[in-house]
């Protein structure tokens, strides 16, 4: 602890409260999306019918890719990330 200087500890608070800002702002999107989703949902449903379901299903396919393709991202910026620290 001896050899941490202030602007190290001080960069390490601001990184931790960065990310926890960060993450109560998502919090709101695991209550928002489902709501929106059944919304516009029943209102496409009314316009069009059944064939509303397609695009549904296109995205409930394309959200496990999305997903996959952020985690391959990810380890790729944290390994960018530790060349430029």
């Amino acid at each position: 602890f001896q050899n941490t200087s202030a602007g190290q500890i001080v960069n390490l608070l601001s990184t931790d409260i960065e990310k926890f800002n960060s993450s109560v702002d998502l919090l709101h999107y695991f209550w928002v999306s489902p709501l929106s989703v059944s919304i516009v949902m029943y209102l496409i449903y009314r316009q069009v019918g059944t064939v509303c379901f397609w695009g549904l299903a296109v995205i409930v396919v394309i959200i496990p890719i999305q997903a996959g393709l952020s985690t391959v991202f990810g380890r790729l910026g944290r390994k960018i990330g530790g060349w430029s620290d």
